[in-house]
């Protein structure tokens, strides 16, 4: 048996909602002629008549009614369809995981996501942690769709957007280092220093390029556990300028490191191979943007 097309739906709604074949043809860009076709064709195929007709008028039967919201319902469906695909086409709809460190998901992450979010509002968008060193293997495994994280060389298969550069401090015990702001290599060089990951050090030894030398140093990869050591006094964090954001909540202090002043960039990593990807290369400039202002120096 023959089936109602989108064509018939299309003209029960017009017919029903204008009171009118003129003004429904005009909406719907037939002719009247046409547009009487298709709606004695949709009685044909349900049974029964939609529409009572006089010279001056035409109104829903009573079961012209009852099947005109059910009529509307398939249209309004495949324009929300058509909108929905339209949408995804420009990349403003779908969902996306975003693979951080703990340190970056809990200082800036997440009032980046929701700026990011604001703007494209059909993008729904979730924080995975993961500590940095793995960052771009836990993305090739499809764990998260974007990872953000310190620059590193990028794997292949990876692609990066460098957000920006942040400067490195230094996190002390609260009743240390007085009032001051900033504090130089020469005096934390020998200290036991608390990193978030081991490729940090590696960075910071470039900086420093070899007239200091760091010996005495652990990975904490949990930023949490990083702080309550500091806080016990139980080391010496080192760690991006972002981590002030979430010491406030600790006994703390944080001073800028100088002598050299060692900054480390900021990046976005994504597959290459994605099937989403140009929603994720959209959403990850977008971001970037988002992160670069709350970043901003």
């Amino acid at each position: 048996m023959p089936e109602l097309s989108l064509r018939h739906y299309k003209a029960i709604v017009a017919v029903a909602e204008l009171r009118s074949f003129t003004l429904a043809a005009h909406r719907l860009c037939v002719s009247v002629p046409a547009l009487s076709k298709t709606v004695r064709e949709a009685e044909e195929l349900v049974g029964f008549a939609l529409f009572d007709r006089s010279p001056k008028s035409v109104a829903p039967t009573a079961q012209g009614e009852i099947f005109g919201r059910s009529a509307r319902d398939v249209v309004l469906a495949h324009q929300r369809s058509t909108d929905s695909a339209g949408a995804i086409r420009d990349n403003r709809l779908g969902a996306l995981r975003i693979g951080g460190t703990q340190l970056a998901n809990a200082s800036f992450l997440l009032p980046a996501v929701r700026a990011c979010m604001q703007r494209r509002p059909g993008v729904q968008i979730s924080l995975v942690d993961n500590d940095a060193e793995t960052l771009q293997d836990a993305l090739l495994r499809g764990a998260f769709d974007l990872a953000v994280g310190p620059r590193r060389a990028a794997g292949a298969g990876i692609e990066t957007i460098d957000i920006c550069d942040v400067p490195l401090y230094f996190v002390a015990p609260q009743a240390e280092f007085a009032e001051r702001t900033c504090i130089p290599w020469a005096e934390v060089i020998g200290k036991p220093l608390i990193f978030m990951d081991s490729r940090a050090v590696l960075h910071v030894m470039h900086y420093l390029d070899r007239r200091f030398v760091l010996d005495d140093w652990r990975v904490i990869g949990s930023a949490t556990t990083a702080l309550s050591v500091v806080e016990n006094k139980g080391g010496y964090m080192v760690s991006a300028g972002y981590a002030r954001k979430i010491a406030r909540s600790y006994d703390v202090r944080c001073l800028k490191l100088v002598e050299p002043e060692v900054r480390m960039t900021l990046s976005l990593y994504f597959a290459r191979s994605l099937p989403a990807q140009g929603m994720v290369r959209a959403v990850a400039q977008e971001l970037a943007g988002c992160i670069a202002e709350l970043l901003r120096d």
